[in-house]
């Protein structure tokens, strides 16, 4: 592996950087969220460009927090599955709340509106942000301890 991806892996695995990350992250949701009449440019996805935003926008919101979460309670290297449930459970439902409170704060903002189908793509991408995230805690977890990793 070359020396500056090792060099930028390790740095990205500090924990102020982990925080930094997923507080920007949060920050740019808000405003993306909350500015006024922002259109969605057109691709070849059509209507489903906004839903897809929505979907990466929250689904990396979400792996963010877990890592930062549960990398900063766990820096023992400790890997319990409950301490990984609990900690993804709560990043679950912080999302769900911070997803509706972004969705419904659209109504107060001039050319937004908030939909059920914003609210379903934000809500399906911290499902499977969380799922990704935590596949590869568990997995880079067991490589560091040298067992077998998962498929």
């Amino acid at each position: 592996m070359p020396r500056i991806f090792i060099a930028a892996l390790a740095f990205l695995n500090r924990p102020r950087v982990r925080w930094a990350l997923a507080l920007i992250w949060t920050a740019l949701i808000i405003v993306l969220m909350w500015w006024p009449s922002m259109k969605t440019p057109p691709t070849f996805l059509g209507e489903l460009t906004d839903k897809v935003g929505h979907f990466v926008l929250f689904g990396a919101l979400s792996g963010l927090w877990l890592r930062a979460v549960y990398g900063n309670n766990n820096s023992n290297k400790d890997l319990s599955a409950a301490s990984l449930s609990r900690t993804a459970l709560g990043v679950l439902g912080g999302g769900l709340v911070f997803s509706l409170i972004t969705e419904l704060g659209q109504h107060v903002v001039p050319g937004r509106e908030a939909t059920l189908g914003d609210l379903a793509a934000n809500w399906s991408g911290i499902g499977l942000g969380i799922a990704v995230a935590a596949y590869a805690l568990v997995r880079r977890r067991t490589w560091e301890r040298g067992e077998r990793p998962l498929p």
